[in-house]
């Protein structure tokens, strides 16, 4: 099996002239001589002196490109911060812009406008929106249930403030399901939003 895989490999190799391989293995036969000739130290020398211009040309095609590669990351690192800085400041004056915008929007139509935003917060539940007409600023009424209670948080973390509205009360419990008992992650209860008094 060996002589027939041998056989192979040779076939598909290819195939010197025949003066080139006699060079070939003259010039093989010559330094193995020589270094039969050698004593062991000078020997040792030269397996150092292959040793490191192997190691240099190790540096040459695999080292240094990739510590050029890393001077490239550093110039550039700069760059790209400040090209963040710039996005989360426009990402912020676009935030500010809007939640001026919605601080102009009439009592009459801001209900919409929380049920819409509801409806984009992904709370995956059911949630309604009610006026509230027993104080002196207008409110409303945030009805949730069985909500993702991350995405509830998420949304009272930003969204009154953008409509110029504050949390006033509020009463959550863990949701239940059909056997009474509670849902992981998920609330059921009321919120009561009322105007800061800037714009309303």
């Amino acid at each position: 099996m060996n002589s027939k895989l041998s056989g192979r490999l040779a076939a598909k190799l290819p195939v010197l002239p025949p003066a080139w391989r006699q060079r070939w293995h003259a010039a093989r036969d010559k330094a193995a001589a020589r270094w039969r000739q050698l004593t062991s130290r000078e020997q040792a020398l030269l397996a150092a002196l292959g040793a490191i211009l192997l190691l240099a040309l190790v540096v040459q095609l695999a080292v240094r490109p990739a510590l050029n590669d890393i001077a490239r990351s550093g110039t550039e690192l700069p760059r790209l911060r400040a090209q963040a800085a710039q996005v989360d400041a426009m990402v912020q004056e676009a935030q500010a812009l809007q939640g001026a915008v919605r601080g102009r929007i009439p009592p009459a139509e801001l209900g919409s406008e929380l049920a819409a935003s509801l409806a984009q917060a992904g709370l995956n539940g059911e949630h309604a929106v009610a006026a509230v007409a027993d104080g002196a600023d207008p409110a409303w009424d945030l009805r949730v249930s069985e909500v993702s209670a991350a995405a509830l948080f998420n949304w009272l973390a930003t969204a009154p403030a953008q409509f110029r509205l504050s949390l006033q009360s509020g009463e959550l419990a863990r949701s239940e399901d059909a056997a009474g008992k509670p849902v992981a992650a998920r609330l059921t209860g009321t919120l009561r939003l009322v105007a800061t008094g800037e714009g309303s």
